[in-house]
């Protein structure tokens, strides 16, 4: 099919990575066939899904093919008069059905009897308000009506967050189109365009798989000519040449991205289109001057800056507009305003997420500060990414904000980035507001551990505003309330760990200092005794040789009590020790007069000795008296005895003191032997626990994997998929090695054959939910010529990962 269309003016004839629209059907090469098979099914179903992964070109397709061939009468069944809607489901999906509608009323129609709100009635009225609403806006005339649904997966996003009711109007919403699809004799055309991984996700709408199966059209990938033609018919509808060279470098470079895509090779390898399409848009742009000089367009010009080849044009490019934002204001707001366009889906798909310019404007305030709405400033910021030569992002007709295509998230590393941040600060967020909530239930505990320390560092990095909470649910409060409890508990716990280690510490220094008092104090009176025991021991032995004289008797117990008085004077010069408290400093004071008294009397006991002594010998005065001398010892023995006596009953109070400090330090001994019993309790019971654990580990079964390759055989003979990854789950986790389990269910698996390798690396692969890698695996073993049986359970298998036939 070739077209015949009038010129459109032409200015960069590559728009990049936005979609070609009708009016630039001239641009447009490479789809003929595909847009005829388009109108032959629509014109047989009267509606058609045009299916394919994100980057085949779908809606370029439906824009800039299908719709200028309908304008131009390539489907005669249904005339060359056409009223043609197109809207995108988004946030409002039937609000955006009517937009779209009230767009094309006809003359006749368009009175004021007839608005955008009766329109919403009637389409909210029943099923069958699209039909009615296409009777009364073509009213009677010849024309049809093409309703095309751009990027209908948005409806599963809309019913997962729109609330209690989204549900109902996203089921309402696929009702209105199945319903004027199936309604042969009302002049309406449906066409939806759709990701093939979302192809699953039709199944929660009553009639849609239905549908489905009647009217899929899946995108078939672009041959070899098809791109060539795709590169050479835009340049030379803009007038200029192409080098032969560069034209067979990038089919090379498109090639290898496509086939590593096939292959699973990265992120990169998904986007080959939009990444060829962006790539052309910057070589046109750095080719300015030789194209004014009539030059050809050359291979510098593609592999030197800014282009730099397919694989790095675009994140250059992004990166260059970002770099152009001198404030790190504008940079932050930026970053946010990507986050908030940007989502990751439960399936872990990075998507889209439109957003009206007042939202964007809300989140577009200080990050220190809320202030209010900045929507012309976020206008301004978001231009800076729309402006021409870039369609980073594009504003529709209702002032919602979206980004050209899921290659560019895919593709800027430094958005990928951002995605990655908003899905992990989602994450804690969405568990943090859930335990905040179980707490006020009291069904949960507070944060301890890693969560509390990733919950506060999220907490001090993100600094997240209740602009931000609202589109996870607005439980901001309740959960920074929950976090700043569980960090007070956390410091709370930390003080009385500090606490009780410093009273152990002290009483711990105290019990050793005790200890060194009372051994030196015992070494003192061990000494005492001793001193004591051997004046004794001297008197005894004096009396033994017959020294019993009174003056011997009375110097050696002089002399006895001396030392004795000496002993407990040099026991009281200690410190502390056996429990003397303030009060025993008075009782040092008074031991220590009466010691001084006892020195006296000795003293004076001495002197009468001396006296008795000369008399003896005959040098003592003649007035001395024999009996007063002797008069005068007896009164200096009393007074010894008294100061003895009194000497006496102040040693048992010191005495009942120290027995009274001992017990104490008792009773902590005992104390701490309490604690170590206890503990030596817990490590005895963890051994027994860790010795009951390794005699478990030891007796469990071991797991073989010829036995798992035994039943994935078997099962794979009865075409149970579901049993064969189970087994094959087994395998991987017995043998560890996926190639080395590849090799030897060749060799051990005959009733396998040839192909068992692949369909043993496809269930590894849709173990680790990478349909891609499933679906590259069983076309591998499907190539192998596999009878007819086995192509029978291939295709279960294809349908059950969801593979295209």
């Amino acid at each position: 099919m070739t077209l015949v269309l009038p010129a459109a003016p032409v200015g960069n004839p590559f728009p990049g990575l936005r979609p070609f629209e009708p009016d630039e059907a001239t641009l447009f090469f490479g789809r003929e066939e595909q847009c005829d098979q388009l109108l032959a099914k629509l014109g047989q179903r009267r509606m058609v899904v045009v299916v394919g992964a994100s980057g085949s070109g779908k809606s370029s397709l439906v824009r800039a093919g299908l719709i200028p061939a309908l304008e131009s009468g390539y489907l005669p069944s249904a005339g060359t008069a056409w009223r043609i809607a197109v809207c995108r489901p988004g946030a409002n999906p039937v609000d955006n059905l009517a937009a779209s509608l009230i767009a094309h009323r006809t003359t006749e129609a368009a009175g004021p009897s007839f608005g955008l709100d009766e329109i919403r009635s009637l389409l909210d009225f029943s099923s069958l308000g699209l039909v009615e609403c296409a009777q009364r806006l073509l009213d009677g005339s010849s024309e049809r009506l093409l309703v095309v649904i751009d990027q209908f997966e948005e409806i599963f996003r809309f019913s997962r967050e729109g609330g209690a009711s989204a549900d109902d109007d996203a089921a309402g919403f696929v009702s209105l189109i199945l319903a004027a699809a199936l309604s042969y004799d009302a002049p309406v055309y449906v066409v939806l365009t759709m990701r093939s991984d979302y192809l699953g996700d039709c199944g929660r709408f009553v009639g849609m798989p239905e549908a489905l199966n009647d009217s899929q059209f899946l995108v078939p990938q672009m041959t070899r000519d098809q791109v060539k033609e795709a590169i050479q018919g835009p340049i030379g509808v803009g007038g200029a040449r192409i080098t032969s060279r560069l034209v067979q470098r990038l089919l090379h470079d498109f090639e290898q991205l496509t086939i590593d895509g096939r292959r699973g090779r990265g992120v990169r390898a998904a986007d080959p289109l939009p990444l060829l399409q962006h790539a052309l848009m910057r070589v046109w742009e750095a080719s300015s001057n030789a194209r004014a000089a009539d030059e050809a367009i050359d291979l510098a010009h593609y592999e030197e800056s800014p282009v730099c080849t397919i694989a790095q044009a675009l994140d250059l490019h992004a990166e260059e507009a970002f770099n152009g934002l001198a404030d790190p204001e504008d940079r932050q707001i930026v970053e946010r305003i990507f986050r908030r366009l940007t989502e990751r889906d439960p399936e872990n798909r990075d998507i889209r997420r439109p957003t009206a310019i007042d939202e964007l404007g809300a989140i577009g305030h200080r990050v220190e500060s809320a202030a209010p709405n900045e929507c012309e400033r976020v206008r301004s910021l978001i231009q800076q990414f729309a402006q021409p030569g870039r369609s980073f992002v594009f504003f529709d007709r209702l002032d919602v904000v979206d980004i050209s295509h899921e290659s560019l998230i895919r593709q800027w590393k430094r958005l990928a980035s951002w995605v990655e941040r908003e899905a992990n600060s989602k994450r804690i967020f969405t568990t943090l507001s859930e335990w905040a909530e179980g707490r006020s239930q009291g069904r949960r505990a507070l944060y301890r551990g890693p969560e509390l320390d990733e919950a506060l560092e999220w907490a001090r990095v993100e600094r997240p505003t209740e602009v931000w909470a609202s589109r996870y649910g607005s439980k901001l409060a309740l959960a920074l309330g929950y976090l700043r409890r569980s960090q007070l508990a956390r410091i709370a716990r930390r003080t009385a760990v500090v606490a009780a280690l410093a009273v152990v510490i002290i009483l711990t220094g105290l019990y050793v200092l005790s200890q060194r008092r009372t051994a030196a104090y015992s070494v003192q009176l061990a000494e005492a005794k001793a001193q004591e025991a051997d004046l004794l021991r001297q008197a005894d032995d004096a009396r033994a040789r017959g020294q019993t004289d009174y003056e011997a008797r009375l110097r050696a117990e002089a002399e006895a009590a001396r030392l004795r008085a000496a002993a407990e004077q040099e026991k009281l010069s200690l410190p502390t020790l056996a429990g003397v408290t303030k009060s025993g400093g008075d009782d040092k004071r008074e031991m220590y007069q009466l010691t001084m008294n006892l020195e006296q009397a000795l003293s004076r006991a001495k002197a009468a000795e001396d006296s008795l002594a000369r008399l003896r010998t005959g040098q003592s005065p003649p007035n001395t008296d024999r009996g007063e001398l002797l008069n005068r010892i007896d009164t200096l023995q009393k007074e010894l005895t008294q100061i003895t006596a009194d000497r006496d009953a102040l040693r048992s109070r010191i005495d009942a003191q120290s027995k009274d400090f001992t017990r104490q330090l008792d009773e902590e001994r005992g104390r701490t032997a309490s604690a170590n019993e206890a503990v030596a309790t817990l490590e005895s019971e963890n051994a027994d626990l860790r010795k009951s654990l390794a005699a478990a580990s030891s007796s469990a079964p071991q797991l073989d994997y010829r036995d798992a390759f035994r039943r994935g055989v078997k099962a794979y003979d009865r075409g149970d998929w579901r049993d064969v990854v189970q087994s094959m789950r087994d395998a991987i986790r017995a043998q560890k090695s996926v190639k080395e389990a590849a090799k030897k269910v060749q060799v051990y698996g005959q009733r396998v054959e040839n192909y068992a390798p692949q369909s043993y690396l496809g269930a590894a692969s849709f173990e680790l939910k990478d349909c891609g890698s499933v679906r590259a695996a069983l076309e591998e073993a499907n190539a192998e010529s596999p009878s007819n049986a086995i192509k029978t359970k291939l295709q279960a298998a294809r349908a059950q990962c969801g593979a295209p036939k």
